[in-house]
């Protein structure tokens, strides 16, 4: 009992002194000491674990709040200040709202949680989008009886792509959407139960989500199915694949008084439509990238999850299929092959996880080394990207406090 106390103790003081180094220290500094304890840890202490992703959480969003509105970011603005110029009901069920009225309402009670504020607000929901994130990530990796070490790892792989996180702060809808949709799978080849009512609120944060109904409705989705069934859904996929415009025409007839709805089919009826990326239309070689990193993930999740006994979740390894596939088949349709795709990068870290763990003795010290590895290409990459952030100088002397009053007043 003693040793046990100890320990929560020895947690606590630990604990806290992560939180008051990074509020207080240089960025570079607390990180690296987060980095360190993570790396160096041999113990199984989950609020370590908590602690550490939440100030990575927190980091990642305050960067995403110093970015410079552009594209559709600023539309994001625009939407924002018009808050306290529209009524509640207005803002949230008639007009642009109607379409995503859970996001229309988070935009509107954001507004005031965040003072009028846009970067608290920007901060705000990239926190969402993160914790989300990494809270599905760690319930999968304590499923699997994964390391700490590989957890924070996959969670920094996650947030410091910079394919992804370029993203976060910028289709803002589509990540709180996706990290949602990610949670419900996730507790649902955990517990065994998947969420409509939370997927639906997913679907009403942003439509795209609403793609992947056959992946809740189908429960055998959740087990390796058989070798017959796998013909018929490679049947019927087809089909759907060579009746798409058919489908989607009679869906936009169909379904016309529904916005939510209809505004998914009609962006699916566009196959010219602008990729909001920062490079302006997708070109092929974009196009070619994306289908063959689909097809790499498509063989390799079909090798985890059906030729080895590796830590690959079926539900997760099937949704992994569906999204490589209609990424593979739609490439006529530029967006929406790029926003299947994207949705992409949020199961990169269950791919990971699904590789099997090399334990010698040097595991610490590589860990350590590819954690900076990683931060110091996130940093290069973000300086000499599409989009305009505060400083790497900035990103690595501030803290929490000096940044947000640097950059948000």
């Amino acid at each position: 009992m003693k040793s046990i106390s100890t320990l929560s103790a020895n947690n606590l003081v630990l604990g806290l002194f992560l939180i008051i180094s990074f509020i207080l220290f240089p960025f570079s500094l607390s990180l690296l000491i987060i980095f360190f304890v993570i790396s160096f840890n041999q113990l199984k202490l989950p609020q370590l674990d908590r602690i550490a992703v939440n100030i990575l959480a927190i980091y990642l969003s305050l960067i995403n709040s110093t970015k410079t509105p552009e594209a559709d970011m600023e539309n994001y603005l625009l939407r924002f200040k018009e808050v306290p110029e529209t009524t509640f009901l207005d803002f949230i069920f008639f007009g642009e709202g109607a379409r995503e009225p859970v996001f229309s309402f988070l935009n509107y009670i954001g507004y005031y949680l965040s003072f009028g504020s846009f970067q608290f607000f920007i901060f705000l929901v990239s926190f969402m989008i993160f914790s989300i994130q990494f809270t599905a990530l760690r319930k999968y990796c304590s499923f699997y009886k994964v390391s700490s070490q590989r957890f924070f790892l996959c969670c920094l792989i996650l947030g410091m792509l910079n394919s992804y996180f370029s993203l976060t702060g910028h289709l803002i809808r589509q990540c709180l959407g996706a990290s949602i949709l990610i949670y419900v799978l996730v507790v649902g080849c955990t517990d065994g139960k998947l969420s409509k009512s939370i997927f639906a609120i997913s679907v009403f944060i942003h439509s795209i989500v609403l793609i992947f109904a056959p992946i809740i409705l189908f429960k055998k989705l959740n087990q390796k199915i058989d070798f017959i069934m796998l013909v018929r859904l490679s049947f019927a996929f087809l089909f759907l694949f060579f009746t798409f415009d058919t489908l989607v025409s009679i869906g936009m007839s169909l379904f016309e008084p529904i916005q939510i709805i209809y505004y998914l089919f009609s962006r699916l009826a566009d196959p010219d439509s602008f990729i909001e990326i920062g490079i302006g239309a997708a070109t092929s070689s974009s196009q070619g990238f994306m289908t063959t990193i689909a097809a790499l993930m498509l063989f390799y999740t079909l090798f985890i999850l059906y030729l080895t006994k590796y830590k690959l979740s079926p539900l997760i390894g099937h949704t992994i299929i569906f999204c490589c596939l209609l990424t593979i088949f739609l490439s006529e349709y530029s967006l929406l092959q790029y926003r299947i795709f994207f949705l992409l990068y949020g199961f990169v870290p269950y791919l990971i996880v699904s590789i099997p763990e090399l334990k010698y003795k040097f595991s610490p010290v590589a860990i350590f080394l590819v954690s900076i590895i990683i931060f110091s290409v996130f940093l290069y990459e973000l300086e000499n990207g599409a989009w305009e952030y505060a400083s790497y100088v900035d990103l690595l002397i501030q803290n929490p406090l000096t940044l947000s009053l640097k950059h948000w007043l």
